[in-house]
């Protein structure tokens, strides 16, 4: 399982150190290196999936192929858009143009390129991190949300489903 979070630069050849607690969890291929899928994620990121995660996060959407547009939609982005890639001796990975470009990464100030990458149970996530500022500022917002308003417990009951 993914889980913590870094901030890590790009490198002049666009490549990211995957941070050691990542690794450990990416199990080796037959030649010993480690290969994950990079796939589109959503709200402007990028999934990053052992192999083994990515093939279940298939299953999950193929058992759901012929139900909606939607789903149909969202099964060929997975599909068509992943990419296999393999860590380099030193635990990065590279970035292809069309990756990029999909997260929109920017310099900051001092002109580096910098991502988050965020543990998020059966993947991590690699996010700009002007993206990442405004993701976590609708969690604290939604925490203060649940913190003010009585919780989950209290909507609930609010709602008529509790007690």
């Amino acid at each position: 399982m993914f889980f913590d979070s870094s901030d890590h630069p790009l490198d002049a050849k666009f490549r990211v150190f995957v941070p050691k607690r990542f690794q450990e969890v990416i199990p080796r291929d037959e030649k010993g290196n480690l290969v994950v899928m990079l796939t589109p994620g959503d709200d402007g990121c990028l999934y990053l999936f052992s192999m083994q995660g990515f093939f279940q996060s298939l299953g999950d959407v193929d058992t759901r192929a012929f139900t909606t547009e939607e789903e149909r939609l969202k099964q060929r982005r997975l599909s068509s858009a992943s990419t296999k890639v393999t860590l380099d001796a030193s635990g990065r990975l590279l970035l292809n143009e069309k990756q990029r470009a999909l997260i929109d990464l920017q310099p900051n100030e001092d002109g580096k390129v910098m991502v988050k990458m965020v543990g998020v149970m059966n993947r991590a996530e690699i996010w700009p991190l002007h993206k990442w500022d405004e993701m976590e500022a609708k969690l604290e917002s939604e925490e203060r949300h649940e913190i003010v308003g009585g919780g989950k417990d209290a909507r609930r009951k609010n709602d008529g489903g509790g007690d």
